[in-house]
């Protein structure tokens, strides 16, 4: 069984119909200085459903925004966006019953 990144996953599966549909991805670029990482946000607001995919380009196995851990285990820890901000932000706009 061949395995396949989410990014690379959802590129094959939805190409035509994101571009269909007007469907985005914005490259946040380097936020935060020598951290090493750059994050490309793929907004796909124009699809059936909301879906954003962060992408942490150079960074590690790590919680984005928490305190960098031993790099050379897990990798580099982006401080470019904060998971835990993104995930309320979530919550707050749609809420359990949406």
């Amino acid at each position: 069984r061949q395995r396949v990144a989410c990014g690379e996953c959802l590129a094959v599966g939805h190409r035509q119909r994101r571009a269909r549909r007007g469907c985005r991805e914005l490259d946040l670029g380097e936020a935060t200085a020598n951290d090493g990482t750059r994050v490309k946000r793929h907004d796909y607001q124009g699809c059936d459903q909301q879906t954003v995919l962060y992408e942490i380009v150079g960074g590690g196995h790590t919680w984005p925004g928490a305190a960098p851990g031993n790099e050379s285990f897990v990798g580099r820890t982006s401080q470019d966006i904060s998971a835990n901000v993104e995930i309320l932000k979530f919550f707050r706009e749609h809420g359990l019953g949406d």
